[in-house]
């Protein structure tokens, strides 16, 4: 009789067993794809900020070169006011940037 219920015991452990090696490779499995989906954003996000960086960097350029002709081609006055909605553009971009770039969490 102990033999049996011994055996039966044993039985039901497997079970259990093998029910929480199933649940464990279900939850790995959705686990690498919550991975591979963190990978695939972080990687398109990286683009962007690439190439935000990459326009703001031309901004800059254009920036500098445009106040340069400026101070040539138009009143002292107009030159710069224009200079600072320029400089008021960028700050706002710059500051857009950083608050995207604290939003996504890039070091």
């Amino acid at each position: 009789m102990t033999f049996r219920t011994s055996d039966e015991g044993c039985a039901n452990t497997l079970i259990v067993v093998t029910y929480i090696q199933r649940c464990q490779a279900e939850v790995q499995k959705a686990q690498a794809e919550e991975l591979e989906l963190h990978r695939k954003r972080m990687t398109h996000i990286d683009q962007n900020l690439a190439e935000i960086t990459d326009k703001l960097n031309g901004l800059n350029g254009y920036v500098s070169g445009q106040q340069e002709v400026s101070q040539y081609t138009s009143t002292p006055r107009r030159s710069a006011l224009v200079r600072q909605r320029t400089i008021n553009a960028v700050d706002d971009w710059c500051c857009g940037f950083s608050n995207l770039v604290d939003l996504c969490g890039v070091q």
